[in-house]
């Protein structure tokens, strides 16, 4: 009877190491798990890669609207733009819907910034702005500009949910 109850604790002991060591082999892939999904979960924050995609708007006031529609693959943004100036009731646009080229192409640099070029419709010029994005607002800078521009010199848009126009 001893030799047998020496042989159950001896089996015992064996079968504590075995869960001990599956165990700690479960424990580790858990956390291994849970440190890669945290990682690809980081990673598609909205902070952490900006995307200038999406509709963008200035809050609209009596005198003026503007909004850029841009798309961005890979490092490359291009898209449309819209202005209404009140008072003169002039309209500047490019707008998707008029199966058109884009009227806004450029490349996305470092720190979310975008240095894009663009062609008037209607006043026949061209000119290129600076994109500043940060988070659900982009600021736009004109850099340089030629012939009759609407377009704002400077303003910050800010990301509308929904379809683009």
């Amino acid at each position: 009877m001893k030799r047998h109850s020496y042989l159950n604790l001896s089996f015992l002991n064996q079968v504590k190491k075995l869960n001990r060591s599956v165990l700690l082999l479960l424990s580790f892939l858990f956390f291994q798990g849970c440190a890669s999904e945290g990682a690809s979960r980081a990673a598609a924050q909205p902070g952490a890669k900006p995307s200038f995609t999406g509709l963008w708007v200035v809050p609209e006031t009596d005198k003026t609207s503007f909004e850029l529609d841009l798309v961005q693959t890979g490092t490359a943004v291009e898209g449309y733009h819209a202005a209404l100036v009140g008072k003169t009731a002039q309209i500047e646009a490019a707008l998707r819907s008029d199966r058109e080229p884009p009227s806004i192409h450029g490349q996305i640099g470092s720190e979310g910034k975008a240095l894009v070029q663009f062609q008037l419709r209607k006043g026949a010029g061209a000119g290129e702005a600076l994109l500043t994005l940060n988070g659900d607002k982009l600021r736009w800078q004109l850099v340089s500009s030629s012939g009759a521009s609407l377009l704002p010199r400077s303003c910050v848009l800010f990301r509308q949910g929904g379809a683009v126009h």
